[in-house]
């Protein structure tokens, strides 16, 4: 009987120091929530390695402006621009110039003959890029970029060409059949379905670019001075 009854009442403690641990437990506890939405990640790739070239040109070329346009216009060119994405997404394009500070002003006197194939006349510094300078320092010229909506496939479809310029307050999206780049990433161009105004979610898109250049002529380059183009600029991608 003794030795059942010690059995017993160690039994019995052990039960009152649970029922006491558990009277002293903590009543409440913390439920954390997280995550977080990511953009489709996006890949910009450029034709021909982002390389375009206008080859290697008579400096008989610079002895005098093309017509009246008071520069020495070079052939226009295209390069291919490709955004993939992972995921359907919109983005927005926009460019940089790093050879800004080489760039000739354009105006009424001196200009960019119909730089995007649709007849207008570039004639706003403002909108044009560095060509590079001389050994000597002097600019050589300027240039154009500009996305070409006739051409453009989104998905593999046509689609519509729309800008936003960041430096006019709230301004909204304007469509456009040549999307300009401004070389102060100042421009947004993106795309969107046609007759519309709204950015476009797309996987790929191919967009050609159009590279309209002119320079000075010899008698402000130097004679004898060997011209070697040297235009330089960053294409990104905003997500919208």
């Amino acid at each position: 009987m003794t030795s059942f009854n010690k059995k017993l009442s160690a039994l019995a403690v052990g039960a009152a120091v649970f029922v006491s641990a558990s009277v002293h437990a903590a009543t409440d506890t913390t439920l954390t929530v997280e995550g977080k939405f990511v953009p489709a990640a996006c890949s910009p790739v450029l034709g021909d390695s982002g390389k375009v070239d206008f080859g290697s040109m008579s400096t008989a070329m610079l002895n005098k402006a093309t017509d009246s346009t008071g520069l020495v216009q070079l052939e226009r060119k295209k390069i291919n621009l490709t955004i993939t994405c992972d995921a359907a997404t919109s983005v927005a394009i926009l460019a940089q110039d790093n050879r800004t500070s080489s760039k000739v002003a354009v105006g009424a006197d001196a200009y960019i003959e119909d730089y995007a194939g649709l007849g207008a006349n570039m004639m706003t510094t403002g909108a044009v890029f560095g060509l590079g300078t001389t050994t000597d320092g002097k600019s050589i010229g300027s240039y154009t970029i500009t996305a070409i909506a006739a051409e453009l496939l989104v998905d593999g479809n046509p689609a519509a060409i729309i800008l936003k310029d960041l430096d006019q307050g709230t301004g909204g999206w304007t469509s456009t059949s040549g999307g300009l780049f401004y070389p102060d990433q100042t421009r947004y161009i993106s795309v969107a379905e046609k007759a519309t105004k709204v950015p476009k979610y797309f996987t790929e898109m191919t967009v050609p670019l159009y590279i309209a250049a002119a320079v000075q002529t010899k008698d402000k380059l130097g004679a004898g001075t060997e011209v070697t183009l040297d235009g330089n600029a960053t294409i990104s991608l905003v997500y919208l």
